[in-house]
């Protein structure tokens, strides 16, 4: 497939942010990779990245539990699965997929572009999949592997770690509706310490009632800490 000059160096860059060497071969697969189905149902005959991601979704997934599998050698089945899912989530993927760039990259019909399908996350996530199984279908496994453990990988264990493997935000949402009570409120109440040691304190608040206060160097964690907290006061008043 010939591309014109820009969109030659935008492919080159993309693959470049994966830390890969760009491959001539490798164009019209990416070039699949990033259509979207909006734009295949609006030109007829042109393959969507659907393919693709069901493919990139397998080989990130194997990818990810050899990670785990390394990393946590004392760990049981049911958490390293855990680990892996939530580093494989779309989510996950999603975020990478905004900061690799995918957005701007992405083939999109008149459809995709009203409904801001550049932005969306999930799409992002999707596209992230597809363009790592276009990536398999032209690199060394070795190589691949190599290159998507530091530009995808390892920031997916990053957000991994920073999602508990059990949810405790969840689960109190649970406890609250069970008990038909409001759903909980969750506020950042104080923060300290210099910027790269920040310590963050929020409180939970449950129908004007401030339950629990957790406090962690990460938001998402203090949060976590409050909801147990919150729970076991719900469940020390029966």
């Amino acid at each position: 497939m010939k591309l014109d000059e820009a969109r030659h160096e935008a492919l080159c860059a993309l693959v470049a942010r994966l830390g890969l060497l760009w491959r001539e071969d490798v164009a019209a697969t990416l070039q699949q990779a990033l259509t979207h189905a909006s734009y295949a149902k609006e030109h007829p005959g042109t393959p969507n990245n659907e393919r693709l991601e069901l493919l990139g979704d397998a080989v990130l997934g194997l990818m990810a539990i050899e990670i785990v599998y390394e990393m946590f050698p004392e760990e049981q089945e049911g958490d390293l699965s855990k680990r892996r899912h939530s580093m494989v989530s779309r989510k996950a993927f999603g975020e990478i997929g905004t900061d690799l760039g995918l957005g701007a990259v992405i083939i999109v019909g008149g459809s995709g572009e009203d409904s801001n399908i550049r932005e969306n996350p999930n799409v992002l996530g999707s596209v992230l999949e597809a363009v790592v199984g276009a990536m398999h279908l032209h690199y060394d496994w070795y190589e691949l592997k190599a290159a998507l453990r530091e530009s995808v990988l390892a920031p997916a264990l990053a957000f991994s770690e920073e999602t508990p493997l059990t949810d405790f935000k969840t689960l109190l949402q649970q406890e609250c509706h069970v008990r038909k009570l409001a759903a909980p409120e969750y506020s950042l109440i104080d923060q300290s310490g210099p910027p790269h040691e920040r310590v963050m304190t929020v409180e939970v608040v449950i129908r004007g009632d401030v339950r629990a206060r957790g406090t962690a160097t990460r938001k998402r964690e203090a949060e976590q800490k409050a909801a147990r907290q919150a729970i076991e006061q719900l469940r020390l008043a029966e």
